[in-house]
């Protein structure tokens, strides 16, 4: 099967590194994602507006066992 299927997690949790299979996993920046939440707050109260916004952010992969390179 691990030449079939891939499992990639989110989050870079520690624990994802100490399975039996270690995960394969996305790594995103939790300070910016939290500073970027805060301005949108902001921004929606100041201009008292409940439109919907997109906020990307860069991830890193982070490559283990649970995929094939």
């Amino acid at each position: 099967i691990p030449e079939d299927i891939a499992v990639v997690g989110y989050d870079d949790i520690e624990f994802s590194s100490c399975l039996e299979v270690p995960l394969t996993t996305m790594r995103i920046s939790k300070k910016q994602l939290g500073e970027k939440a805060v301005e949108a707050l902001q921004k929606r109260i100041r201009e008292m507006k409940s439109d919907i916004i997109e906020i990307r952010l860069e991830v890193e992969i982070i490559i283990r066992n649970s995929s094939s390179t």
